[in-house]
């Protein structure tokens, strides 16, 4: 159990690694539940790891509700779905 937590540890810390390389100084992710919620940072990615090949997208810049933290998860779910 102990080993399944730490290799889920370091997994995350690679995610978060990874994540911050692709976006640069402009989005820094520390902690992926807490700054992935508002789905402002998955937009962001995917458009970073998808340029020219998905439209651009209106999305809440500054969600402070839930539903909008959502409606920002299904841009970026649909920017991908888009790309297949």
């Amino acid at each position: 159990a102990e080993s399944e937590a730490n290799r889920q540890q370091m997994q995350m810390r690679a995610f978060v690694t990874w994540i911050n390389f692709q976006l640069g100084e402009q989005y820094q992710v520390s902690d992926l539940t807490k700054d992935l919620c508002s789905g402002i940072v998955l937009i962001e990615l995917v458009k970073k790891l998808f340029e020219g090949k998905v439209k651009p997208r209106t999305y809440n810049k500054t969600p402070k509700m839930t539903i909008q933290y959502l409606e920002n998860v299904g841009v970026a779910l649909a920017m991908l779905e888009e790309v297949g």
